[in-house]
């Protein structure tokens, strides 16, 4: 009887832990799912000109909007909102399109942290909110990404 009981102390833990994995994993193949159907969504659009407002909310100093333009797929500018600041063409290096999003968000679900939940639009795929967690028994380490105001730009 004490060695099932001791067999019970050891293995209970392993097979929860390794249901929990098996968890994990299903929460980021569906989530990787979710990511590329929206893709497909975006890309189904075919939209290379277009503006949005994008804002990080995080445990950090907060900054104000950015509103992002862009064309051919090129971020051409981004401005702070209310301020009406522009960011200098070093900055605009550092400035994602909706393309360049899509792929944070799937080395974020894949590789960095441990859960990303993400609210796609609908019409156009994009991600309208994306909550990150990077590491779930940390304090202070979430963010959320919010993208809205998006305008496609007829030319």
């Amino acid at each position: 009887m004490n060695i099932a009981r001791k067999a019970t102390t050891i293995l209970l833990p392993l097979f929860a832990s390794i249901a929990l994995l098996g968890c994990n994993g299903d929460n980021k193949d569906h989530s990787t799912k979710e990511l590329d159907e929206a893709r497909a969504i975006w890309s189904k659009a075919n939209l290379s000109y277009y503006q949005f407002t994008y804002r990080r909310f995080c445990f950090c100093p907060q900054t104000e909007a950015l509103i992002i333009e862009v064309q051919n797929n090129q971020v051409t500018s981004a401005f702070y909102t209310p301020s009406g600041t522009y960011l200098s063409d070093e900055e605009l290096a550092y400035v994602q399109n909706i393309d360049e999003l899509f792929d944070t968000i799937e080395e974020l679900i894949v590789d960095q942290a441990d859960e990303v939940t993400v609210i796609y639009n609908s019409t156009y795929g994009y991600p309208e909110q994306v909550d990150v967690d990077l590491y779930k028994n940390a304090i202070d380490d979430e963010f959320t990404l919010n993208i809205t105001d998006f305008n496609p730009i007829q030319i």
